[in-house]
């Protein structure tokens, strides 16, 4: 911690607070994240049922 911190409370204050938002966005990012990638491979999923169902159609 600097000198100047302890002297002056709202530059610590200042300071805890932008870590507290960086984290709090690390965290919703990492959240979009993991429902991007369920969205993603639920689609996948989606689309091969359909191709397979596609197939056994003709078949």
């Amino acid at each position: 911690m600097d000198v100047h911190d302890s002297e002056d409370p709202s530059k610590q204050s200042t300071a805890d607070m932008t870590a507290f938002v960086q984290n709090l966005l690390q965290q919703m990012q990492t959240r979009f994240q993991t429902m991007s990638d369920s969205i993603i491979t639920k689609i996948d999923d989606m689309g091969g049922r359909i191709n397979e169902l596609e197939q056994s159609r003709w078949e």
